[in-house]
Parts: structure tokens; sequence; C-alpha cells
């Protein structure tokens, strides 16, 4: 989540009705007439004097005695739901929570997690932590923590639940597309410091960034990273932003400052009060050596990772791949109140410089994220506005970045996410490591990986046989893996892992025809010319198959 440090000071008062009618004139919108105003205020005393009544009535005649403060709070945050998942009430100890959380480390379970159609949702989970080590994944439905239904829960409900003192342990149920039941997961908490390039390293000549979040000193880190790879020697450049939730703007800006040269517009934001309205320009050269940029996006990139994605994309500076992005282009200010609580408010929108809104809207349950096949789809593509990139290439509106070539991702198998959740690859390198030597350039023997399945069979009787022998490459390296992980640490095992990656080495494969910047024309539209050739020909076989049932039941094809 980006949030610009601006706020403004709120009166402070005891917190009576008078007080809250008083609040809700002041900042009550206004009319450009008048008359206009004069009506608007009318009404709203009309329906404030309607709340104080159902107040006074609940006080003095409901069956049981109830708090007043209590019933205020609960009427301002039922208002606040009326608006978007983001603007919340935050009461004294939300609040400092809040102020605690922007510090840098907690003892939590490394998530990051929104409301989404009024469900709890992980956006994605935070490498290195105890939530990314047992599999749990973007887009994983949270239902119940400690068996308590999470249905009507703000984001801070849930926050204030997981959250906890290191070592402690938490229990969640969740619920995956495609998976029958709920997935039930014990995790110790644990602190979770945020590291923004946990990962780099060169492939054929490709150096490849992993940029996991942006903190404070993100662009520092990921210059630092991109400079070492460059006094080594690369020939293209592959930023992954997969499951990068945001961050601070202001590294947000940075980053693409990296990439964009002096005078081009990053982003800018709109709102109803013009100091919302704000432009955001880069202010140099960019330092980095002319040569093809690929940035990787999917669905848990969100926020300050679709700021830099769309600057990128819109000034043609490279391409972005993979997958729709998440859509939360909103900035929320933090504003303090009295009695020391707070207001997180949505004040404005992220606009990428070509004009595009980034955030899609949350009010709108039935909204759904288009891929970029079925962008090109005319049916699909009909209600999103075209914007065009400063060469000319057309990209779409409606929020979320729309990937240049969309690169699907492997369902990974049921085995395989029974392995993960029930951490049978850790617990297997922990076994292992201890009795034997590890060297670089280790790998999964027929004997390491018939004990593996040992544990398996004991631990996961839900699969069979067929469902193992199918899943058997990818078995393997998560045993390498973890193995890895244990002998030569987290680097080691991310480089492992990334051999299982389709996504990532389809994006890898693109440097094979984008050799050069000025290639990116020519690649852009060869890939959109074969999206919109498939989508023409789906229809085709659409349309052929309505004609073929139509004439089996008698009808007449039109």
């Amino acid at each position: 989540m980006i949030m610009p440090r601006f706020s403004h000071a709120v009166t402070t008062g005891k917190l009576i009705i008078v007080s809250l009618l008083a609040a809700l004139l002041v900042f009550a919108p206004t009319d450009a007439s008048a008359d206009g105003k004069r009506k608007k205020k009318e009404n709203i005393y009309s329906d404030l004097n309607l709340f104080s009544e159902v107040l006074q009535r609940v006080e003095s005649d409901y069956v049981d005695e109830v708090e007043m403060r209590e019933l205020i709070v609960g009427g301002i945050r039922g208002m606040l739901k009326t608006l978007d998942p983001h603007t919340q009430f935050l009461d004294t100890k939300q609040y400092r929570d809040l102020m605690v959380g922007t510090k840098g480390s907690f003892g939590g379970l490394g998530i990051v997690i929104s409301i989404r159609d009024n469900i709890l949702t992980v956006v994605s989970p935070i490498e290195g932590t105890p939530a990314s080590r047992l599999g749990i994944q973007g887009g994983d439905q949270i239902l119940y923590i400690e068996d308590e239904p999470t249905k009507g829960f703000t984001s801070e409900d849930a926050v204030k639940r997981l959250r906890g003192p290191e070592g402690t342990k938490v229990t969640i149920k969740i619920r995956r597309e495609g998976v029958e039941g709920l997935l039930e997961y014990t995790i110790t908490r644990a602190i979770i410091k945020l590291k923004s390039v946990p990962y780099k390293f060169i492939r054929d000549g490709i150096g490849y960034v992993r940029l996991s979040q942006f903190s404070k000193r993100t662009s520092e880190e990921l210059a630092s990273a991109i400079d070492s790879l460059e006094t080594v020697g690369i020939n293209g450049l592959l930023v992954d932003l997969r499951g990068n939730p945001g961050g601070l703007l202001d590294q947000a800006v940075a980053v693409s400052d990296l990439f964009l040269d002096e005078g081009e517009l990053i982003v800018f934001t709109k709102g109803r009060k013009r100091n919302t309205n704000k432009r955001f320009v880069d202010e140099r050269p960019s330092p980095l050596k002319g040569y093809p940029l690929v940035v990787l996006v999917d669905g848990g990139s969100a926020s300050a990772s679709e700021i830099v994605s769309g600057a990128v994309q819109d000034w043609d500076r490279g391409l972005v791949v993979g997958k729709q992005s998440f859509g939360k282009g909103s900035v929320q200010s933090v504003l303090p109140l009295s009695q020391d609580c707070g207001l997180k408010l949505t004040t404005a929108k992220y606009y990428t410089p070509s004009g595009r809104c980034i955030h899609r809207d949350d009010r709108d349950s039935h909204t759904a994220i288009k891929t970029a096949e079925a962008v090109a789809d005319d049916s699909a593509g009909a209600d999103r506005e075209v914007f065009h990139t400063n060469a000319g290439r057309p990209v779409f509106g409606g929020g979320g970045i729309t990937p240049d070539i969309e690169i699907d991702q492997r369902v990974i198998s049921k085995v395989e996410e029974t392995a993960e959740r029930k951490s049978l690859y850790f617990k297997f390198a922990v076994d292992y490591a201890a009795y034997h030597e590890v060297t670089p350039g280790w790998d999964v023997t027929d004997d390491v990986y018939a004990d593996f399945l040992k544990l398996v069979h004991e631990e996961a009787r839900d699969v069979d046989d067929e469902q193992i022998a199918e899943a058997e490459y990818y078995l393997r390296n998560g045993i390498k893996r973890e193995i890895y992980r244990k002998a030569f640490g987290d680097q080691a095992a991310y480089i492992v892992m990334t051999d299982v990656d389709d996504q990532l080495k389809a994006a890898f494969d693109i440097f094979k025809e984008y050799k050069a910047e000025s290639d990116l024309m020519a690649v852009s539209e060869r890939h959109r010319a074969e999206r919109e050739a498939l989508a023409a020909a789906a229809e085709k076989d659409s349309a052929g198959a309505g004609l073929a049932v139509d004439a089996l039941s008698g009808g007449e094809a039109r």
C-alpha cells in the first residue's frame, strides 16, 4: 500500500453526538449554487437527526444496556464501509499499531493481505518468511483465524489476530482455488524483516533482480544490485515484480527514475481536492546502460509495482510481461483524530503517464481482472478505454497493468501443494543435512528420492503413486531447493527453484528476440498480432460450435 505522509489536524473534543454532527456538516460536499448548498445541508441535518434519534432509542429502550461509544464507533465503521475497503476508522490501538507497523519489522506470518469481494485474501507471501516457507499463495482466502470466522473482518482486524510475539503459533484455515475443502496451516510467528532486493543473478548474459517490496532504501538496494550485475557484464535486465504488494510512493518514483530519462512523467495523482493533484517527474538521465529491459508482473503486483511497470510501459523503456497486475492504485492519507484515533482515508488515485487509472474499483464485486487475451477479444475489451504509449502502442485502462506479453504460470499439482503445506521438503532437508555432507553441485539421487517418498507416503496419504510419478521432476526440485537452503542459504535455494518457474523461464526466453532496445516495437507488435490471431481463432471456433449446436437442435442458423 502506498501511503504518502500528508495529513491535517482535526479539532479535538468529546465523542458526543453534537460534535459528530458538526464535523460531518463541516466536511459536507458543496454545490456551486447557494440553493444547492442550503438544500444539501437541510438533507444532512435531517439524516443526522435520524441517526441521533436511533441512537437515543437504542440507549433508552434496547433490551440490554449498551455502551454509547461502541454504538457510535460502529456507526462510523458502517459509514466508511460504504466507501472502499481501504478507507477505515482506526481506534486508539489500531492507530498505534499502524504507526509501529511502518517501522520495518514485526512478529507475524509474512503475508500481505487485502479485502477482496468482502473476503480476507492473501495478496502475496513475503519471501523468506514462515508463510512463504509453508506454501501460502497469493489468492488464498483466509476464512478462519484460530477457528474464528473472518467474515466481516477489515484488514486491521486480521492483522490484530495474526501478529503476535515471536515464537508463538497461530492456526488459519484457507480456501484455495482448485482445491476441495479448506487447508489448515499452523504457523509459528517470526520477526518479519523486510528486504527489498532478496535475490539477484546472471543467466545467459541476462541480469535478474527480484524486487519484493518498496521500503525506505529500495532504490538504493536496486541500484547497487544492478551495478554489481553490470560490473560482471549483462546484455539485458529482467526485473521481477511478481507478488510485490508495493510500499512507499517516493521509492516507486526513485525506482522509476533509474529506468526513465530526465523530464519524463512517472505518475500523477488526482482527487477531489486540488492539493491531492500531484505530478512526479524524473529529475535526471537514466544511469543505466542501454540494454533491453523486461519487467515481470502478476496478480500480486500492486500499488508501487504498478507505478513502475506502468511508467516503463508508457515510455516504451521496456516490455511488461506476465499476468494482469492487481489494480491497487489509490492513495490513503492517515489523518489523526481526537482521542488518539485515526482515519485512513482514500483521497486520490494514481494514473500512469498515458493517463490510465491504475486502480480497479473494489466496490464492484463483479469486476474481474481480465487477461491480455480477453482484452484482445472485442467483446471483452470493448468496455476498456484504449490509451497509447509514447511510441503509439495501444495499452488498456480499467485498472491494473495489462502486460505486453502474457505468460501463464504453471499450476502446481496436489502432491506438490501437500509437500509444501506439510513442510515435507523442509523436514527431509533438516534430517538429511544432519547426517550427510552437501557440497556445491549436489543433486538428488534415486536413493535420496526414494527416502523422500517414504516421508510422503507417511504424511500425505491422500496422494497416490500416479500423482507422485507425474510430479517427480518438481518433487526432486523441491528436495534440492530445501537442502541447498540448509547448506548454502536462501539465494542458492531460490536459484534452484527458478528451474521449475515456467513463467520466469519464458520471460528469459524473450531476450532471444529482444536483443536491443530498438527491438521493442517489433517484438511487442509481433506478440500483439499473435494474441489477436489466437483470440480471433477462438471466436471463430466458438461461433462454429454454436452453429453446430443450433443445427443439431433443428434451429435455423442466422
